[in-house]
């Protein structure tokens, strides 16, 4: 869903420069909902928070995210630039395929749970 936005003219004007602070304010969302950083929270809280507590998240956030891995090979269909020679990705289009997104689960999953049991 990151487009390249700032091309495009979305952005406000302060951001269409190429203004460091602007870039990354604009990506830190979409740097929160990545899986990398996503495993980097879970092994930080296995360190630093109540372990039990750490060790329980870790599970459910695995076993959620490879429930998502499965349903991405069952529901398993190319990106439209993949089919279609008319649409181009521009480069900024993973070659994942689409369906179930794991940003999705991280956004609606792991951070309110995080909210809740942590806060």
């Amino acid at each position: 869903m990151i487009l390249n936005l700032q091309e495009d003219g979305i952005f406000p004007a302060a951001c269409q420069d190429s203004d460091a602070t602007c870039s990354i304010i604009m990506q830190t969302p979409y740097t929160c909902f990545t899986m990398e950083f996503t495993v980097f929270v879970l092994y930080a809280l296995l360190m630093l928070a109540d372990s039990w507590l750490a060790y329980k998240t870790t599970l459910v956030t695995g076993i959620g995210i490879y429930f998502v891995a499965f349903l991405q090979l069952c529901f398993k269909s190319g990106r439209p630039f993949w089919d279609v020679d008319n649409i181009t990705s521009n480069g900024h289009c993973l070659f994942d395929f689409s369906g179930p997104s794991q940003s999705a689960f991280v956004m609606t999953f792991f951070w309110p749970y995080i909210l809740i049991m942590f806060l």
